[in-house]
């Protein structure tokens, strides 16, 4: 799924959002989705969040820049040789030229920084994954679901399955 980002929709506590790996188009994976299950913020949380929305932003500018394919080209190569000397150094290279481009800064606006606060849920992730829904009755089975015991990979022991959902 393409990345769409909606001014409307952004990671309020019981956004449907879909999963991703690094593509540089940030396309959804097709497996997998999340409900975003996070209680209220702080200001001084949600500023971290926004800080962490621009700095994945520009580093995003730089992996589609065409004159840093090499950088990527290094990454695939360190991670195929399990290289981390490398890996480290053309990661920690996106990062200076993401630091360096100087683009326009994101602001969360204030009318989602109140729902952060008072609802909650997750800005960080805002303008680089996609919301798709939002849950409208029974968070209480989701925060049920995020009780459970989960394994190293953060996922439930015991398979989870969703029976039935609505689209409105």
């Amino acid at each position: 799924v393409p990345a769409e980002f909606h001014p409307d929709l952004f990671h309020r506590r019981g956004a449907l959002g879909a999963a991703r790996d690094g593509n540089i188009e940030r396309a959804s994976s097709s497996m997998q989705f999340y409900i975003v299950q996070r209680g209220p913020r702080q200001d001084s949380l949600i500023n971290k969040d926004e800080k962490r929305i621009n700095g994945w932003l520009s580093e995003n500018y730089v992996r589609q820049d065409s004159s840093n394919a090499f950088l990527l080209d290094a990454i695939k190569i360190a991670y195929d040789t399990k290289d981390t000397g490398m890996y480290k150094w053309a990661t920690d290279s996106i990062v200076a030229l993401a630091d360096a481009a100087n683009l326009p800064w994101y602001s969360i606006p204030e009318a989602h920084r109140e729902v952060y606060r008072t609802v909650g849920g997750s800005p960080h992730l805002d303008q680089n994954y996609t919301v798709f829904g939002q849950v409208i009755d029974g968070m209480s089975v989701v925060d049920a679901i995020a009780k459970l015991e989960t394994n190293s990979l953060d996922r439930p022991i015991a398979d989870v399955r969703i029976l039935s959902a609505t689209v409105m």
